[in-house]
């Protein structure tokens, strides 16, 4: 009754690039050319072990659960140093660690033929800690350049959830609504400052889809998708909470107008509300633009070596985000001849 899988993977990697280019200097009244040379150096061994767990008892009930856990370590090295004079402009290395954890738990159930019903839930950690060991730049809290070597620590977490159900109510129809929810902080670390909360995300969505074989030579299929998306930052004044709410919806269909010619119709549509007029202090932000697409194609089946498609479009779009600078109507001509050798 109980199936148990373990695996274990172990990974090195090592890579060393060179590059070089000539800086121009025009701050000054004579152009100075710098002949530069760079190097990057980034290396890190991982550790995964990954553990399957399966119950078999009942045959209508599906029951899982998978963690995956990593452990890895390593550095990065980078240095530009102009030819001539030999000055270092970057020169640092920072190692670092890292750890991840995956753990998932699902269930799938079998009422009776034709229905479906499903649950998932996942669990994500990755922390990641910095340390550099060699800086040209000075990292005090008074220094007034301390990148690159400025984040020492990030943390990210993450808690998601899917709900779904399918459902064949006849041999013509099929219907499938899922339901997900999502929950997202990412908590920072800058050398020399307390750690911030730099962001929680939470993330709702629902998504309906139906395919209906109306007669064997038509069917048709629909699907929308309605995401409620809200982004929490530190409050500041060039800042602003991220609203990224959106609704798509997609319905199209395909005739067989004989054995060898079909027709196919398909329309998409993708809009958003969440425009933020924040241009005293900085650009506008989040969006809000309306999108509409349809396309009509034919497609001929000349022989089992040659085909034919011809496909038509025609798209509107209104991008209020940029005062309707972004906004067009476009016509789509598509031609195709494919032949199989």
């Amino acid at each position: 009754r109980w199936q148990i899988t373990p695996a274990a993977k172990f990974e090195d990697t090592s890579v060393d690039a060179i590059e070089s280019h000539t800086d121009t200097n025009l701050s000054t009244a004579t152009v100075v050319e710098n002949p530069t040379a760079a190097n990057n150096r980034r290396g890190w061994h991982e550790l995964s072990e990954d553990l399957e767990v399966r119950y078999l008892r009942w045959p209508k009930l599906s029951l899982s659960w998978r963690s995956l856990i990593q452990q890895g370590a390593g550095s990065m090295a980078e240095s530009s140093i102009l030819v001539v004079n030999g000055a270092a402009a970057i020169d640092h290395r920072n190692d670092y660690h890292r750890t991840g954890q995956r753990h998932t738990l699902d269930a799938t159930w079998y009422p009776r033929p034709g229905l479906t019903l499903g649950a998932q839930f996942n669990y994500r950690l990755k922390l990641a800690d910095y340390r550099p060991t060699r800086d040209n730049t000075d990292n005090r809290a008074t220094s007034s350049n301390r990148y690159p070597a400025y984040l020492i620590d990030q943390d990210i977490a993450s808690a998601d959830a899917i709900l779904r159900v399918s459902w064949r109510s006849s041999t013509s129809l099929g219907l499938v609504t899922r339901y997900a929810v999502q929950h997202a902080t990412t908590t920072s670390t800058m050398a020399g400052l307390p750690a911030i909360d730099n962001g929680r995300l939470s993330r709702h969505s629902i998504t309906q889809t139906a395919t209906w074989t109306v007669s064997p030579r038509l069917y048709l299929n629909t699907a929308v998708n309605v995401t409620y998306d809200q982004l929490v930052v530190p409050r500041h004044f060039f800042t602003m909470h991220g609203d990224n709410n959106y609704t798509s919806v997609s319905t199209g269909g395909g005739y067989a107008l004989g054995k060898l010619t079909d027709v196919y119709a398909d329309y998409q549509y993708l809009g958003t509300g969440n425009y933020i007029d924040n241009s005293s202090a900085t650009l506008p932000l989040n969006a809000d633009y309306h999108q509409h697409t349809a396309f009509l194609t034919w497609v001929r089946r000349q022989s089992a070596h040659l085909v034919y498609t011809l496909r038509y479009g025609f798209a509107t779009n209104r991008d209020y985000t940029f005062g309707g600078q972004n906004n067009f109507n476009a016509h789509m001509i598509y031609a195709k001849v494919q032949h199989q050798f």
